[in-house]
């Protein structure tokens, strides 16, 4: 969002198909090309593993935009967290 501030969305991945319940949104993210990381360590380190993926991204002259999604773990944030950063203008 800018000046130091970032939106959070809190979701879960469901088929299109899938009836959203009240008081919640549908957001349907469009078929992109994704970085990805498998993060197995400390929730604190997550921040970290994305910058990498940002470096990994950057050493392949490819430009991440500014979507990120951090998946694959439990309620209790335990787990792998497999993070993910868009890669616009690429493709497969």
């Amino acid at each position: 969002m800018g000046g130091g501030r970032y939106r959070e969305t809190v979701g879960v991945l469901a088929d299109a198909r899938t009836a959203v319940p009240a008081g919640m949104t549908a957001v349907v993210l469009p078929a992109a090309r994704w970085a990805r990381l498998v993060h197995d360590g400390p929730l604190p380190e997550v921040a970290e593993s994305f910058g990498r993926l940002h470096d990994w991204c950057a050493e392949r002259g490819l430009t991440h935009g500014d979507l990120k999604l951090d998946t694959g773990y439990g309620s209790d944030g335990a787990g792998p967290h497999v993070l993910h950063v868009d890669v616009p203008g690429t493709s497969d």
